[in-house]
């Protein structure tokens, strides 16, 4: 399916879109063609208007010609700019640099600029078919409360597919809080953590009230590092009842698996290419599973129900043990802000 099985009324709506997308570089030289991959993948959206801002700590003319170049490039028809951010009190400060565009060009002055605001860190490649299956399901899920959310990938040589960036151990469908629309039930994943999110105009508007806008405030909502916290988007905010998060990602019950169209890539392979962690070891297609010999069934007995409850009892323990790990594991160099 060239569409990934969208139909006409949403590729239409995803083609209308006027997007402003920031991106945060950390410069680093060594880094600079996970950039490239990621502004090529948002060259090749076919929407209305796109226009890019790289929010870097750079302000070496050097450095600073060669993401020109690369923007001159890879956009040659969009409006591109490079806004230089110093007298932060940590670098790590760079990742909220995003805030302010948010609350002034896009929920403040847009005045019909633009449709949606996307925010990416700059080795996350978000492609054309992510953006339509955002489309999509935010209207499919519109009144549950809950947002379509995104699984970062890396490609693992060892185990020859791709595997889960953020996940330490299998999901299992029921167990965690879900919603069954028919052939497809989004889950709630243990570990939403995607390193970007995308508003529409209505979603800015509350985002930009919440403690989750804030750095300070920030910390009340999670215990993740700073940089992370300045991903969260609405994840941690009006979660609805019985739900971990706000976010949730589609499993397909024909396929016994996370659509596609869900994945995101976490360029750099790092957490598939070190033996030393638990993350990236889980193949997309083992990712999600469920109790039943019929999954299709399983699903729609509801958020959290089970027959045996001992057994759900025990899966939910090692589930917040998990959920301990991967927050611990996530306070990069110790850093906590």
């Amino acid at each position: 399916m060239g569409n990934h099985g969208f139909n006409s009324s949403v590729l239409e709506q995803a083609r209308g879109a006027r997007i402003l997308v920031a991106i945060t570089v950390h410069f680093n030289p060594t880094r600079v063609g996970f950039l490239a991959e990621v502004l090529r993948s948002l060259a090749n959206f076919p929407v209305a208007a796109m226009d890019v801002v790289l929010i870097t700590n750079t302000f070496g003319e050097v450095e600073l010609e060669l993401l020109r170049r690369l923007c001159d490039e890879i956009f040659p028809d969009r409006n591109t700019s490079i806004r230089s951010h110093g007298d932060l009190a940590h670098p790590f400060d760079l990742t909220w640099c995003h805030k302010a565009i948010i609350a002034k060009e896009f929920a403040g002055e847009n005045d019909g600029k633009y449709t949606h605001f996307i925010y990416l860190e700059d080795d996350i490649r978000l492609d054309f078919a992510n953006f339509c299956y955002f489309v999509d399901f935010r209207e499919r899920l519109n009144g549950a409360g809950v947002l379509p959310s995104f699984l970062r990938v890396e490609y693992s040589a060892a185990l020859n597919g791709f595997v889960s960036t953020d996940m330490v151990a299998p999901v299992n469908v029921i167990e965690q809080p879900h919603i069954d629309i028919g052939e497809t039930v989004l889950v709630n994943p243990p570990n939403p953590y995607t390193a970007c999110f995308i508003l529409d105009t209505r979603l800015a508007g509350e985002y930009v009230l919440t403690r989750s806008f804030e750095r300070g405030k920030s910390r009340a909502v999670s215990d993740m590092d700073v940089r992370e916290r300045a991903a969260m988007g609405l994840c941690h905010e009006n979660v609805p009842k019985s739900f971990q998060s706000r976010y949730v990602v589609p499993f397909s019950k024909t396929a016994g698996m996370a659509l596609n169209c869900a994945w995101i890539s976490h360029l750099p392979n790092n957490y598939a290419n070190d033996p030393n962690i638990g993350f990236g070891k889980i193949r997309m297609d083992s990712l999600f599973v469920t109790t039943s010999r019929d999954h299709t069934a399983a699903v729609t007995e509801g958020p959290g129900r089970r027959t045996d409850e001992a057994e759900g009892q025990i899966a939910r323990r090692g589930r917040n043990i998990a959920n301990k790990v991967i927050e611990g594991l996530r306070w990069r160099l110790g850093f906590k802000r």
